[in-house]
């Protein structure tokens, strides 16, 4: 079958397409179009002519190809734009106009411009929701929050254990450097430890959230694939569900379209500025328009009061409610942003005390909870809940008609900003201010001496991204928009914590970050959960 070229023969654009297929002898038919009549501009020709969205990254980076596989998971046409690290082009000023802390990939669609791999991702599942995998389960809110509940471990548990193994076996030898054992080795005890839990998991579910495949899986895909030709592999092949689980997810025909271009070349010390940019195979699909953010909401409470209390004898006042528990410690800086999002959204709930110090969350009773024997855990009716993140997500999203809209439902770009925001709190704030918020508040709890050394090292880093949130603070009121949503909630525990010591001043100095903080630390919801927190 030949291709069809859509254009006109004295068309400069269409001559530059024709020259080259004759260049190459293909077979092509020319379909001309009526510009007189403005044929270009009627719905036939516009389906044909969208613009893909653009892509700035790698495709040996891994999150890069995070974000790859989710587009060619949901059939999305999209452009990938080579960005040269190596002469340092995602530190110049047109690429950090696009991302401020200079990370690959970046994302534009249009005139939304989006970063952190897996806030673009979760942006790709929900405006091609209805195309390709359904990957973050919009029909089912109790599956949708089992994905994000494992969205949460890969981020946060089993990312930081792989990503130096990688690092250390793959990355570094492409630029010359030598493998640090020790560090390997400090991660090999945090990873097996991970892949046990999975291995549990995977011996009850054929993938992470369920028994259908989702984002959680997808997000494992690219540090898997460097993983497993590594030294380490057996780590997975001794574990005979975690490596079924592997071979099913890898033999994907998303994955497949992308994995021969994820390939590092070892360069030697004359050539390592000299990076080539690999390219990607391009794949067209239908593009299409959906609507926002909608998930199927939970049967309302009106329902509940005319239909079924009256069905079973009971007045409207007189029904028992099913209240939310968190097992936790009001303390706990997790625990809290949990429970802050249940403040803010107007929820009842119960705190259960886990003696932590006891060691009871390490017991089975609790393990039966989080497997990873970690803090919160929510139990709303049959379904259980952990990750902090994900907690807050699967209240946002059950709750969304009372109290503040933390996630922007009806606009999917204010939505999508939530993420990228949410994202940078996890990932660059987080790791920043928390060994300075362990060593200073947490270590004299338990005995022991703050070490200056490591808060030191974090202050820098903190600082920096301090420094990118006073830019984005000055043309806007809040991280994600002029609105308050769950990117700001989730700084509310470490920061409160960081606010009572010696280094203040990183805040208070910046007077759009301190704006912003008096102003979300005047929400009564915070109130609430500082309030707890003091009472211990």
């Amino acid at each position: 079958m030949a291709m069809k070229l859509y254009g006109l023969p004295m068309s400069t654009c269409t001559t530059r397409v024709m020259a080259c297929l004759h260049e190459k002898g293909a077979d092509f038919e020319l379909v001309p179009v009526n510009l007189g009549t403005g044929e270009h501009k009627q719905p036939p020709f516009l389906s044909k002519n969208k613009m893909a969205m653009k892509l700035y990254g790698l495709p040996m980076s891994t999150c890069t190809t995070r974000v790859m596989a989710c587009l060619h998971e949901k059939g999305a046409d999209f452009e990938l734009v080579p960005v040269n690290l190596g002469t340092g082009e995602h530190k110049q000023p047109p690429f950090l106009s696009k991302n401020p802390f200079g990370q690959i990939p970046v994302l534009e669609d249009g005139d939304l411009t989006l970063f952190e791999s897996r806030a673009i991702t979760a942006y790709v599942a929900e405006k091609c929701k209805e195309t390709g995998t359904d990957l973050m389960r919009h029909k089912s809110p109790k599956e949708a929050a089992m994905v994000k509940v494992w969205m949460e471990v890969e981020s946060q548990t089993f990312n930081p254990a792989i990503s130096p193994v990688v690092m250390e076996y793959v990355i570094g030898p492409s630029m010359g450097k030598k493998t640090e054992q020790a560090v390997v080795d400090a991660c090999m005890g945090k990873l097996g430890n991970v892949l046990d839990v999975y291995e549990s998991r995977l011996s009850m579910c054929k993938y992470l959230a369920g028994d259908f495949y989702s984002m959680a899986d997808l997000h494992h895909l690219s540090y898997m694939h460097y993983f497993m030709t590594t030294p380490c592999a057996s780590m997975v092949k001794d574990r005979p569900h975690v490596m079924a689980w592997w071979q099913d997810i890898s033999s994907r025909p998303a994955f497949k379209k992308m994995v021969g271009a994820m390939t590092f070349v070892n360069l030697d010390a004359g050539e390592k500025k000299k990076k080539a940019c690999l390219s990607m195979n391009a794949i067209v699909a239908n593009w299409v328009d959906v609507e926002g953010l909608q998930f199927e909401p939970p049967a309302t409470k009106l329902i509940f009061e005319i239909v079924i209390k009256p069905n079973n004898g009971l007045a409207p006042d007189q029904g028992v409610k099913m209240t939310i528990k968190i097992y936790g410690v009001p303390i706990s800086t997790c625990t809290a942003r949990a429970t802050a999002c249940l403040y803010e959204k107007g929820v009842d709930f119960e705190l259960v005390l886990i003696n932590f110090f006891g060691g009871e969350h390490k017991q089975p009773a609790f393990l039966s909870k989080n497997p990873f024997g970690q803090i919160p855990a929510l139990e709303d009716g049959d379904l259980t809940l952990f990750e902090s993140r994900a907690i807050t997500a699967y209240v946002a999203e059950k709750f969304k008609e009372p109290g503040t809209d933390l996630i922007r439902h009806n606009n999917l770009k204010e939505a999508a900003l939530v993420k990228v925001w949410i994202q940078v709190e996890s990932q660059s704030f987080d790791p920043a201010i928390t060994p300075i918020v362990l060593e200073y508040v947490l270590a004299p709890m338990k005995g022991k001496t703050a070490d200056q050394a490591v808060i030191d090292a974090n202050l820098v880093k903190l600082e920096k991204v301090l420094d990118v949130y006073e830019s984005r603070l000055s043309s806007t009121k809040y991280l994600a928009g002029d609105f308050y949503s769950l990117a700001d909630l989730h700084h509310y525990p470490y920061t409160h914590y960081f606010m009572t010591t010696p280094w203040a001043s990183l805040v208070n100095d910046r007077p759009h970050v301190k704006a912003w903080w008096e102003d979300i630390s005047s929400r009564p919801s915070y109130k609430k959960m500082a309030e707890a927190i003091a009472s211990g």
